[in-house]
């Protein structure tokens, strides 16, 4: 198939191609971007063997089965597209174009796949089972499915990820871990004008709460390589992002988000200094909690032939999910009344908790929502409570 007609259309203001194309070609000619491994663009986790194997059994047992009808959505930069695909012809009629395209050649630029890794990971899987088999294996091969291109401007490639985000978290149970971390490396790279302050100022304080400078009990202690086989780490990104949501409204409600410079860099250092601020205050605030109760204990990963310290024990709920909700609301609210965290620490030195207490086979066993966090809050908060109600 080396010609081939298509549809150009836009949605608010992003450029598409609509064609049919075989999946040999898609999977000779496509990519998947993996965060960490592609260190600028990478925005997607690793695709998952059991998955694409599974799709590839269903391929060699039955022929007759459609096992792909929605569309497989793949990226490419508008100025690389004629390096594919050479526009021969084209018709215009109200607002959309009808191409008529021929197959480029150049086998070095890849289309990047935003939809569909799987499904063209399990053809290709298929295809190389097929053991002699060479009418199956031609079938697969020119098995055709509908795509979607869509157009990116090479300076521009945010909505690529917010077009990957979108789709997944609508249909599919997609953790937005990844997409908050690939959106942080994509604006740092493109320096857009607008940008997501909060989240953007709560990624910048994971960050440095994950290096342990001012409090080694963090190190490493927040998943942040969501590829790695052997994750170190005893809270996911988004928790620890949620956890500590209010404290980075707060400091932009303070300064007021309308106040941020245009300008990327300038807004960029003015989010790092509030983050720089956070970020002793959670270290200053968590050092007390690990006095109070020393939960923690040095520990070695092994991830990607690198040596990870740590400090986290997965044994007690305090650097777990409901932990870390409970006690960031706590330093949340300390510093909302009071403009500083001094009330937080009467509120440790007053709580009657046991380290024993914190145990997941102790008092909170079992919680596991965020009313349940609120109620190991209103726990830890209990002697405080006593003291001055």
């Amino acid at each position: 198939m080396n010609k081939l007609f298509g549809i150009k259309y836009m949605q608010e203001g992003q450029y598409y191609i609509s064609l049919v194309l075989p999946m040999k070609y898609i999977i000779d000619n496509s990519c998947v971007l993996v965060y960490g491994e592609d260190e600028e663009y990478g925005y997607q986790r690793a695709p998952r063997k059991a998955h694409y194997v599974k799709i590839a059994k269903q391929l060699l047992k039955d022929q007759k089965r459609s096992v792909s009808p929605n569309s497989i959505i793949l990226g490419i930069n508008q100025e690389d597209l004629i390096k594919k695909m050479h526009i021969t012809n084209q018709q215009e009629f109200g607002g959309q174009c009808l191409l008529e395209l021929e197959l480029g050649n150049d086998s070095d630029l890849k289309f990047r796949i935003i939809d569909g890794q799987h499904r063209v990971k399990g053809f290709e899987e298929a295809i190389e089972k097929c053991e002699g088999d060479d009418l199956k294996k031609g079938q697969l091969e020119n098995f055709c499915v509908n795509v979607i291109i869509m157009l990116l401007d090479k300076q521009h490639r945010l909505p690529e990820v917010y077009a990957f985000s979108d789709i997944n978290s609508k249909a599919k149970p997609l953790k937005m871990d990844l997409t908050i971390l690939a959106e942080y490396q994509y604006l740092l790279k493109e320096q857009p004008k607008e940008i997501n302050s909060e989240n953007f100022l709560a990624t910048r304080v994971i960050m440095l709460l994950n290096k342990g400078e001012k409090c080694k009990y963090w190190t490493n202690g927040i998943i942040i390589d969501v590829n790695a086989s052997s994750r170190a780490g005893c809270i996911g990104f988004k928790s620890f992002l949620e956890s500590i949501s209010l404290i980075c409204k707060r400091k932009l409600a303070e300064f007021g988000e309308e106040n941020l410079p245009e300008n990327f860099k300038e807004k960029c250092k003015v989010l790092y200094d509030f983050a720089d601020e956070i970020y002793c205050q959670l270290s200053e605030c968590w050092n007390l909690v690990f006095e109070k109760w020393p939960i923690t204990k040095e520990q070695w990963f092994v991830e990607g032939g690198d040596n990870v310290l740590t400090y986290y024990n997965k044994d007690y709920y305090l650097q777990r999910t409901m932990g870390a909700f409970a006690i960031n609301k706590l330093i949340a609210e300390s510093i909302r009344d009071h403009g500083s965290i001094d009330q937080f620490k009467e509120i440790i030195e007053l709580c009657d908790l046991t380290t024993e207490d914190w145990r997941i086979d102790g008092q909170f066993a079992g919680i596991s929502s965020l009313s349940g966090a609120n109620k190991i809050k209103d726990t830890v908060m209990s002697g405080y409570n006593a003291k001055y109600n």
